[in-house]
């Protein structure tokens, strides 16, 4: 066996220990939101979510670092006095960061999240932006929809089929421009026969999350984008990430929808083209804006993190695309992405064999949203700078990597 090649794999094995927000370990672990307020979006997803937070070291407290406000929530997992969960095994990650220093364009978090919510409106109506969304299976909808009814928290409520079988969803805005999407077969403290009927199948139940969290607890299932024009983002995701698809879809209304799975995992992954919305800010113009931010900061593969990039979920695979071949198609295709060696604690440095550092790629795919790429690596830049999920680099609460420039 090539020992140099067994360390420089075995770090995604045990990154699940090391590094917050891992906790699954294998395909998509967690999704993280840039928020203006992310306190907020914490107090929501514990107060409406069986969730509990998250504490990173160098903070003075869940919420406070020197370089950033944060938000970071794990999903509860059932779990009993004879069976505890293993080390590490924190649930699906829900991060909200605001990373201070980091460059935006013109157009700040905050400025943003207003035109979301605009979109968003009353929830009395549908719109394509609301196509931007986390979806959580709950087993029985009754308990949540109560919680939002007593305190007045707007939601829609839809009904949907999917196999031939009836399902449910209630969407609710948590914080910023976040969707939640809770989705299950039972509900009963709404009446099916008034709720909106959505003709879109939102969730293919084939090579699923089907190992159920118990009672009240939330199973991830399934993150949605919603997408300028069908089939954008396939040189990303299937042909470089090599994910699968399982299920695409164009509707008589123009509605289109594309389902994959990502390496190692079983939380889809859907793309939504044709919803309506209206066109003072488009699906578009949105993707136009991110990515122009990206142009202007992410200069290279080792310098430039914009805040944009913040929203983005975690891939974690343990074989193959290594980070290195795709941060070669990366650089070929021209996408924007940074590599990063993590930083982790004295104490668990001194536990792991000699030289195991561990890398992560950031990469944006064609929309502009990122990817948190948790995959082994051979050969990582001589010059990777060093990146603490408390935003900071090198260049402290810059946090931009090995860079020279100024944004």
């Amino acid at each position: 066996i090539n020992m140099e090649l067994f360390w420089r794999f075995l770090p995604l094995v045990v990154l699940p220990a090391l590094v917050h927000g891992q906790g699954m370990g294998q395909g998509i672990s967690k999704h993280t939101w840039a928020a203006s307020d992310p306190i907020s979006c914490s107090n929501w997803f514990t107060t409406y979510l069986p969730t509990e937070e998250e504490f990173h070291p160098g903070c003075e407290d869940n919420n406070h670092c020197p370089c950033a406000t944060q938000g970071r929530v794990h999903t509860k997992k059932h779990t009993t006095d004879k069976q505890p969960p293993p080390p590490g095994n924190m649930g699906f990650g829900l991060h909200s960061i605001n990373c201070t220093f980091h460059p935006y364009g013109e157009l700040s978090i905050a400025d943003m999240e207003v035109k979301f919510q605009e979109k968003f409106g009353d929830f009395s109506q549908y719109d394509a932006f609301m196509d931007y969304n986390m979806g959580l299976w709950a087993n029985n909808l009754d308990s949540f929809v109560k919680k939002f009814q007593e305190d007045g928290i707007p939601f829609l409520a839809l009904k949907w089929e999917s196999g031939g079988k009836q399902y449910y969803s209630v969407l609710a805005n948590a914080c910023g421009y976040i969707i939640i999407e809770l989705m299950s077969d039972t509900i009963s403290v709404l009446d099916t026969n008034t709720m909106m009927e959505d003709p879109h199948q939102r969730m293919s139940f084939s090579h699923w999350n089907s190992e159920l969290e118990t009672g009240d607890y939330l199973t991830p299932v399934r993150v949605s984008r919603a997408i300028s024009k069908a089939g954008m983002v396939d040189n990303f995701y299937l042909n470089i990430l090599g994910s699968q698809q399982i299920f695409q879809e164009t509707y008589e209304d123009g509605v289109t929808v594309q389902e994959i799975i990502p390496p190692n995992s079983l939380v889809h992954v859907q793309f939504w083209s044709g919803r309506p919305t209206s066109e003072d800010f488009t699906i578009a113009d949105y993707e136009n804006y991110v990515n122009s931010v990206h142009e202007d900061v992410m200069v290279s593969g080792v310098c430039g993190f914009d805040q944009w990039i913040d929203n983005h979920i975690a891939i974690d695979q343990h074989t193959s695309p290594t980070l290195d071949e795709v941060a070669e198609i990366f650089e070929a295709d021209g996408y924007y992405y940074h590599w990063w060696k993590i930083e982790i604690g004295e104490e668990e440095r001194s536990s792991q064999p000699p030289g195991r550092d561990m890398y992560q790629i950031y990469a944006a795919d064609e929309t502009g949203w990122g990817v948190q790429l948790d995959f082994p690596f051979i050969n990582p830049p001589a010059d990777c700078p060093t990146y603490a999920a408390t935003c900071q680099s090198e260049d402290g609460c810059l946090g931009q990597g090995n860079c020279k420039a100024e944004f």
